[in-house]
């Protein structure tokens, strides 16, 4: 519990200093956010029931190459007790006008209170445009739970972002996943408005059915079948 909460006070030290720097004499670039959720979801399956998170993002470019660090705490009043981090590496190519060919390599650590822990490795390719974005993830999610099991598969989906009127972005994605223990199909929308340039205010609301077996597995607390989440939040943008 002690390493999570280092982790956390670093991450928050960077923000500060990232908050300080005169602005064009870095590209750095952090959020703070905050907010509740009915399902903390990872690769479709729910590893929370409802509660409250706190989180810290930050990145920065090198030689166009994107480097990037986050994390979000969840019920952060019971001693940080749950806790997914992340970091990563990303770049776009432009293959033609107006299309861009990114790839991102990210390895997440999920601590949870309930069920099983693990290390995450994650692949993922899309194609970027303004009409509407295919993309393909890989995952490889190992040791949960100190015991060497795994799961691995991909995702596939695509999403579109609408800008209504400069007033708010509204983003539908929908994918389907293959897992070794399960299948997943999920449908979302996610809206986000900005105030000021900093204040940001986000939610998202989704659809989700999953096989997933409680009995036997551990590492989510529920199946979803047809099951609706959501959450909703704060983020301020330094």
């Amino acid at each position: 519990m002690q390493h999570m909460k280092k982790f956390i006070l670093s991450l928050l030290t960077i923000v500060v200093s990232a908050n300080v720097m005169a602005e064009g004499e870095s590209n750095l670039k952090a959020s703070v956010n905050a907010g509740y959720t009915s399902n903390y979801i990872v690769n479709g399956l729910a590893k929370t029931g409802s509660q409250t998170f706190v989180g810290v993002d930050i990145g920065t470019q090198y030689y166009g190459i994107d480097t990037y660090v986050g994390a979000v705490t969840l019920n952060a009043g019971e001693a940080l007790g749950e806790l997914h981090g992340n970091m990563g590496i990303g770049k776009a190519i432009e293959v033609f006008d107006g299309f861009s060919l990114r790839g991102d390599a990210q390895v997440f650590q999920h601590q949870v209170v309930q069920g099983a822990s693990s290390t995450e490795a994650r692949l993922s390719l899309s194609l970027d445009n303004e009409y509407i974005t295919p993309y393909v993830i890989g995952t490889y999610d190992l040791d949960i739970s100190g015991t060497g099991y795994l799961q691995k598969g991909y995702i596939v989906g695509v999403k579109k972002s609408f800008d209504i009127d400069g007033f708010f972005t509204i983003t539908p994605s929908i994918e389907y996943g293959k897992m070794t223990d399960y299948d997943v199909l999920g449908a979302k929308l996610d809206v986000s408005r900005i105030f000021w340039e900093k204040l940001e205010l986000f939610g998202s609301v989704g659809w989700f059915d999953n096989n997933f077996d409680v009995t036997n597995y551990n590492f989510a607390v529920e199946e979803f079948t047809g099951d609706i989440a959501a959450s909703a939040g704060v983020r301020w943008n330094f």
